[in-house]
């Protein structure tokens, strides 16, 4: 994605490339904030996007609803592509207690202390960051783990002037787990928060083109604007169900209901077959998953899941690893399921 295939967000844009420009200075931090839908997971791809391509080390972690109780499973995925490279470099206790919350370790030793894990990260980033700036990508950081923002709040409050930067999405209105690992209070003046507001019509016609690869006529199109308040995301999918609609009635007029944004993620979710459904549960119950993970899950159906669901656009499988078209896919994917379903699939992960 680029920023040509972002349309109504110039401002953002233009945050995204003043902190990445401040942040070969001293620490910067960027905090994209909004209502679900809004846009932020496509902004904080771009920013993950641009700063690879100025050469910065980057490194990415997606919180899920599914893990946010998990001890380190964000710091896990944040870290855990660079580990092998890192962990060596630390002195011993601080390496063993990374290696264990990062689940990197086989030896049978005692839980290390939150500080043990706090400092021997703040070490790593202070390595990573040594001679290229570093940028840490958290999207969804409503759902960050209790003991991942712990240990990045202690490193971070204590980076100095080290060249690390912070993009984090969350949404807004959540009492104060916008800002989870506290980059207000460790970089007072260098955090900027982005509230998105609603896209107007001319931007949604553009969204709608590019993702349905048709227009809808302008009385049509002010009707989406007014019932979905101007978010995307939201007119994506109502669009798409007026396409739907359309095409079994036979009806040239759309018909306008009562619709939320989660009734319609349901509803698309609800028409897909029922190994596609659990194929895309085991996906969403796991922060990183990968296309490996859903095999060892649900077997030999798989890959024909998971290409109907690609089909569908509810996720992309790139390089082995399946990654949901958005953050509310993933939660839907998970809401659906009963209690009792989703302690077996965490069962079932926990076994592969």
């Amino acid at each position: 994605m680029t920023a040509g295939h972002i349309v109504g967000r110039s401002e953002e844009l233009d945050a995204i490339e003043c902190f990445l420009d401040r942040l070969t200075r001293h620490p910067q931090g960027l905090l994209l904030e909004g209502p679900p839908g809004i846009g932020k997971t496509t902004l904080w791809r771009h920013a993950a996007i641009r700063a690879r391509e100025r050469s910065f080390v980057l490194l990415s972690c997606r919180a899920t609803q599914a893990e946010a109780k998990v001890a380190f499973a964000c710091l896990a995925e944040l870290l855990g592509p660079v580990a092998g490279d890192v962990l060596p470099r630390l002195p011993a206790s601080q390496r063993d207690a990374l290696a264990v919350a990062l689940v990197r370790s086989s030896a049978q030793v005692p839980a290390p202390s939150a500080h043990a894990v706090a400092a021997a990260a703040l070490a790593a980033l202070r390595l990573l960051a040594a001679a290229t700036p570093l940028v840490l990508a958290i999207d969804d950081q409503q759902w960050l783990d209790r003991a991942s923002a712990e240990a990045l709040a202690f490193a971070l409050g204590r980076i100095d002037d080290r060249r690390v930067g912070v993009v984090a999405a969350a949404r807004a209105g959540e009492r104060g787990r916008a800002d989870r690992i506290a980059l207000a209070r460790a970089w007072p003046g260098r955090v900027v928060r982005v509230r998105l507001e609603p896209l107007g019509g001319t931007a949604l016609h553009h969204v709608i083109r590019a993702h349905l690869g048709l227009g809808f006529p302008r009385p049509v199109l002010r009707r989406i604007v007014e019932t979905t308040g101007g978010n995307p995301c939201f007119a994506l999918e109502l669009a798409r169900a007026l396409v739907e609609s359309a095409a079994r009635t036979g009806e040239d007029e759309p018909l306008f209901t009562a619709e939320t944004l989660a009734s319609l993620v349901e509803r698309r979710l609800e028409r897909l077959p029922a190994d596609v459904r659990t194929a895309l549960l085991v996906a969403a119950t796991s922060s990183a998953p990968t296309v490996e993970l859903v095999r060892r899950v649900v077997g030999d159906a798989a890959d024909a899941a998971l290409a109907c669901a690609a089909r569908a656009r509810v996720v992309e499988v790139q390089e082995g690893r399946v990654r949901f078209a958005h953050p509310l896919l993933a939660s839907a994917a998970y809401d659906a399921a009963s209690d009792e379903t989703r302690r077996g699939v965490h069962r079932r992960i926990a076994g592969a």
